[in-house]
């Protein structure tokens, strides 16, 4: 607003101030000469929701109609902020067989405002997206103040190791896009450990004592044992006994016993395989021994 001096002499100002949610910011001299003119700005900073009026008023020694007050009328509308909670801030899976899919975790998302919260896109980002996926989204439209709304997220590790992503929720609250970072690890399906038996030196006609394998099944299903077989260069000088008995509990583990039987002297080699259900089946064990 401009404050102009239109009388023959100096202006006298007093104050310039603002009333309510409003405040003066102005550049007016103490005295204002005749025919010259300032500019006073004034912000807004509501405090409630909705129509805020105010005025301001400018003090001086002007004697004209309005005595010694100038006022002006000042109004405003306080808008609705949208603020969201996201709840939990991130979302962490436990250890996950590759090319299996975890059961659901859930984001949940509240409208802490006093406006509509609408959302814009939702989706998953970052180096392993592609693990992770929505199953469930409830956050569609608008929500309403004080409700909540839900996404809920699977992982399905495409490979072993720390896999991670982000869900991004962008909408019209502050802050956004909300970030809850994803993680997971994904593993093999079924292992065996150890990867290698060597036997020590052995009478050639005569049996070892065993060499024991244990073969673990991190799927959430049981696993079905198919066959155990030896195949390379030597497979009949070594065999094996195990107690699986066709199958592995979930998130359980069997082990193997391996004997060798050389049938020649020098060294003797095999490869022992674990046909199953798995989708890394076989599981390969190599095995060296020496006849003497």
């Amino acid at each position: 607003m401009t404050l102009a001096n239109n009388s023959g002499g100096p202006l006298a100002i007093a104050s310039i101030t603002a009333s309510g949610d409003y405040l003066a910011l102005s550049n007016c001299p103490n005295t204002l000469d005749a025919g010259q003119s300032c500019t006073i700005g004034v912000s807004f900073t509501p405090t409630v929701f909705g129509p805020d009026n105010g005025t301001l008023t400018v003090t001086d020694d002007n004697l004209g109609v309005n005595g010694t007050l100038q006022t002006v009328s000042l109004t405003g509308t306080g808008a609705a902020v949208t603020t969201v909670s996201v709840t939990p801030p991130s979302l962490s899976f436990s250890n996950q067989a590759v090319a299996t899919t975890s059961a659901a975790k859930t984001v949940a998302v509240k409208n802490t405002g006093k406006g509509q919260l609408t959302f814009s896109n939702i989706n998953i980002t970052g180096a392993d997206a592609g693990d992770f996926a929505q199953t469930v989204n409830t956050c569609t439209g608008s929500i309403a103040p004080g409700k909540t709304c839900a996404v809920e997220v699977t992982f399905t590790p495409a490979a072993t190791g720390k896999r991670s992503a982000s869900l991004e929720l962008t909408d019209d609250a502050q802050g956004s896009p909300q970030a809850v970072p994803l993680s997971g690890t994904g593993e093999s399906p079924t292992t065996v450990s150890p990867a290698a038996l060597t036997f020590a030196l052995q009478k050639v006609g005569t049996t070892s004592g065993a060499k024991t394998v244990t073969l673990t099944n991190n799927l959430a299903t049981a696993l079905t044992i198919n066959s155990i077989t030896f195949s390379g260069a030597d497979p009949g000088d070594f065999a094996e006994t195990d107690i699986c008995d066709g199958s592995v509990p979930a998130k359980s583990h069997c082990t193997v016993s391996v004997k060798f039987s050389p049938k020649a002297t020098g060294t003797r080699t095999a490869t022992m395989n674990i046909n199953d259900s798995a989708n890394n089946s076989p599981q390969s064990v190599s095995i060296t021994g020496t006849g003497n």
